[in-house]
């Protein structure tokens, strides 16, 4: 998931991984620029948001404004425009935001190679150019990749097995029958029980 506990809860690195702590440094500062990046664009994106929604909300209170046609079309035409650009720039600040924090933790490499492109889109994209270029740079050096697979290579291999469900007490059933779905993932792979 993309929670923030979640991420927050990962820890870094072991002091005796010396690639790791190695690589961990070197992505951390331009972990940091995504974030930054990306909380950037996406308070932009709900600033002019709520400006505009304010401003209409002010517009529709004094009396006589939306008397002329061309006027109430020309914002509405705008705002159809606006509102899901500013939405689309939102949710990409989210993601260069979350990939920023997964590449602090070297997790999630494709998610931090997307957000160093996507740092470079939105109104902040001048800002974004030399952040998501060396934030690139760092993530295809190959001791970095090597960091990230085997960060990975630890995360499952320190997994505990899942549960499996045949052995589970069956549901109370209460007048209807209740199902429960057990998602999990094992060797890669998706698996439901029902």
């Amino acid at each position: 998931a993309l929670s923030p506990e979640a991420i927050a809860a990962t820890p870094p690195p072991a002091a005796d991984e010396p690639n790791l702590v190695e690589a961990h440094g070197r992505v951390k500062a331009p972990g940091v620029g995504l974030c930054c990046i990306g909380a950037a664009n996406a308070l932009f994106a709900v600033g002019l948001l709520l400006w505009l929604t304010l401003g209409a909300w002010d517009a529709s209170q004094q009396p006589g404004v939306f008397e002329h046609s061309d006027l109430k079309n020309t914002l509405l035409k705008l705002g159809l425009v606006t509102v899901p650009l500013l939405l689309v720039v939102l949710v990409l600040g989210v993601l260069v935001v979350a990939g920023g924090l997964y590449m602090r933790r070297l997790q999630h490499y494709p998610l931090a190679v997307a957000a160093s492109i996507l740092a470079v889109f939105g109104p902040l994209g001048l800002l974004g150019l030399p952040i998501g270029i060396w934030s690139m740079i760092v993530l295809m050096d190959p001791k970095v990749r090597e960091a990230f697979a085997a960060r990975k290579h630890a995360n499952t291999a320190h997994r505990t097995e899942m549960p499996d469900p045949a052995q589970a007490s069956p549901p109370r059933q209460e007048g209807w029958k209740i199902h429960i779905a057990l998602v999990g993932v094992r060797d890669g792979k998706r698996v439901v029980h029902w």
